[in-house]
């Protein structure tokens, strides 16, 4: 087996039902708890959870369980937690703080799919996008909709990223206000942590649309 560490392999995480939470690339020297972190952060909650590759239970430990896949493997792990069904996740009461770092999750990950669905799935998106830690999901948005970010990304952005637009124009629908807040991570409005992380002019044009004054 090739033991170089340095090499990126592409890996999907999915839910018990199969369904696809995020993919992205990792490296192949991965330890089985810094695997555990990226599961945690893909669902954005805090509970117990475990994370199975093939037919095996990976451990939280520093055992490197991805030196048997090569550049060109896809490596397929599965998340299951057990305090909520995942279809439960957004509708029980008080749940709107871990549906909103769910969707920052998301948005960080560049799964723009999985996010809209969240949105659109909530039963009060506009009061999703007033909590805490949804002040950032659009600056996020406007700065990874090019493929922009950590978790696999790159920099600077290129082309617009599939779902990306779509996400943006939802978000803005339900809550324009954001594109005149500033994040607290970067102090920039959503239109300068765009410029940032280069992202298409079509995502300015957005931005622009609601929020004219950024230019100034």
């Amino acid at each position: 087996v090739n033991q170089h560490t340095d090499v990126q392999v592409e890996i999907y995480f999915t839910c018990a039902d199969g369904r696809l939470l995020y993919n992205g690339t990792v490296s192949r020297g991965s330890t089985g708890s810094e695997l555990y972190r990226l599961a945690a952060s893909v669902i954005g909650l805090q509970v117990p959870l475990q994370v199975t590759l093939g037919k095996g239970t990976v451990r939280p430990d520093q055992s490197q369980v991805l030196l048997q896949y090569s550049e060109s493997e896809r490596c397929t792990c599965s998340i299951h937690w057990k305090q909520r069904r995942e279809s439960e996740l957004c509708d029980a009461p008080g749940s709107e703080a871990e549906c909103s770092q769910q969707l920052l999750e998301f948005v960080k990950h560049r799964q723009w799919h999985a996010a809209q669905d969240l949105l659109q799935k909530h039963a009060c998106p506009d009061v999703l996008l007033q909590t805490a830690a949804c002040q950032e999901v659009l600056s996020w948005a406007a700065y990874s909709a090019g493929g922009a970010g950590p978790f696999g990304g790159r920099w600077p952005g290129t082309s617009l990223m599939p779902g990306a637009l779509e996400f943006m124009w939802e978000v803005l629908r339900c809550a324009p206000r954001l594109a005149r807040t500033k994040s607290s991570e970067s102090l920039f409005l959503p239109l300068h942590d765009a410029a940032w992380g280069r992202a298409p002019f079509a995502v300015a044009v957005a931005l622009l649309a609601v929020h004219p004054e950024a230019l100034e």
